[in-house]
């Protein structure tokens, strides 16, 4: 899918430069002047090594999996306190146990994931509150019915649920808020219509997250084109062949893969 929306990416740029009369050659050198505060630079370097701590949980998720070692089994929760206690003991090794540092370190930490969390946990209720009414009105069966009706079939259905995945975040310009709430029915579809639930669940998931892009409400696409002092309409335009190709792709690739 990366590869096809490259190569999507080269010829619909140079065609929409050929029609607008954009030569890149005469502009090579020049560079992007950003206003705005610069970005403050940490007052004391870490050592160079700490640059393989945020990579520690997926290094783990490998090692403790059945490629290396089976025996023993740990969860993201689990792991993701591992790797906090291996950089609390590199932290205390460098500021000396140095308790004040180590816990403005851990607070910073805490009170982050603390404000990651609260919008996940916020998007995940109100996704349940939408599934449950969305399936106590009858819309499941309804839309179960309708496809068997039409002969549909597992295909029909999972381009309907890409089709209103990629619609809802145009809308909203947000991924989570189009991938959750659908995300809820779906087991259920796939159940009364025997077919594997992957084959309706990642098309879902990177339609939500490919077309991003083609939102203009977007938070990405607002601050890319503040950023160029251009429409965000136009950073769509320059997008929209590329990520539709993704779509079409990922959606071709995933059916594929799961027959």
């Amino acid at each position: 899918t990366v590869l096809v929306m490259g190569l999507a990416h080269v010829f619909w740029q140079k065609y929409l430069d050929r029609r607008e009369g954009w030569n890149p050659q005469e502009h090579m050198g020049e560079q992007l002047v950003f206003e705005g505060e610069d970005v403050k630079k940490p007052s004391t370097a870490a050592p160079k090594f700490y640059a393989i701590l945020p990579f520690l949980p997926m290094i783990f998720v490998v090692v403790f999996s059945r490629y290396c070692i089976d025996s023993i089994k740990l969860d993201i929760t689990t792991l993701m306190f591992f790797c906090v206690a291996i950089a609390m003991i590199c932290e205390a090794v460098r500021w000396r146990g140095s308790i004040e540092k180590l816990g403005a370190g851990l607070k910073a930490f805490l009170m982050s994931m603390g404000k990651a969390m609260s919008g996940v946990v916020a998007l995940v209720i109100a996704a349940g509150i939408f599934a449950e009414g969305f399936k106590a009105l009858g819309m499941v069966d309804a839309i179960v019915n309708l496809s068997s009706a039409v002969g549909a079939g597992a295909i029909g259905m999972s381009i309907l649920f890409v089709v209103i995945t990629t619609l809802v975040t145009i809308i909203t310009g947000s991924n989570g808020a189009s991938f959750y709430p659908l995300i809820e029915m779906v087991p259920k579809i796939a159940k009364d219509m025997g077919v594997n639930p992957v084959m309706l669940v990642l098309p879902m998931h990177q339609a939500s997250t490919i077309a991003r892009p083609l939102s203009p409400v977007a938070g990405v696409v607002v601050a890319i084109a503040a950023m160029l002092k251009m429409s965000p309409l136009e950073l769509v335009k320059r997008a929209s062949v590329p990520s539709i190709a993704g779509l079409i792709a990922h959606h071709i690739f995933a059916f594929w893969l799961s027959l």
